[in-house]
């Protein structure tokens, strides 16, 4: 009986460590939808200017790291007056790089915009930071940083290839 316990207990230990790493595939894998789920969700707040909104998916840690002691959380919220969007997307991305205790990704993003009469166009990148196995995301906009800013905020930041960068001051459509 020692033997057909023992197997039976070696069966039950092998199918609990089989499903537990499966478990641990599957929310690898879910990470890249609850990263796009979150950066739509940032990107949502900031065309509706929606300070809380932007600053609760804003990671204020890294933002005090890179701007020092005047950063004020306010400063996230682009200034409604005589701004408007015209258009602001993601890019989802699937790849994501572990931080020790943190994952972190890059979102690329296109935004076009008119503020006084004049058209502006942009492509960057947002860095996404999850503290959490990637079931929640917060961002930085990556598109001013150096690659030194980003290893501030991301010490094991490798040199990965990043989005293309772009700002282009489309002048007035009249």
């Amino acid at each position: 009986m020692n033997g057909r316990h023992n197997c039976t207990t070696r069966f039950v230990l092998f199918t609990i460590a089989v499903v537990s790493m499966l478990s641990r595939v599957t929310s690898a894998e879910d990470q890249p939808d609850a990263l796009t789920r979150d950066a739509k969700r940032l990107v949502d707040c900031t065309k509706m200017f929606d300070a809380q909104c932007v600053i609760a998916l804003s990671d204020l840690w890294s933002y005090k790291l890179l701007r020092g002691p005047t950063f004020g959380p306010t400063d996230l919220v682009p200034k409604r007056d005589a701004m408007k969007w015209l258009s602001f997307e993601i890019t989802p991305t699937h790849s994501v790089f572990n931080d020790g205790s943190r994952n972190y990704a890059f979102v690329p993003y296109a935004a076009a915009f008119q503020k006084d009469r004049r058209v502006f166009m942009t492509r960057g990148f947002f860095v996404a930071l999850s503290r959490d196995g990637g079931n929640s995301w917060q961002f930085v906009d990556g598109a001013g940083l150096t690659t030194d800013d980003i290893r501030h905020i991301v010490p094991s930041y490798t040199d990965q290839p990043l989005p293309e960068v772009m700002f282009v001051d489309g002048g007035n459509p009249d």
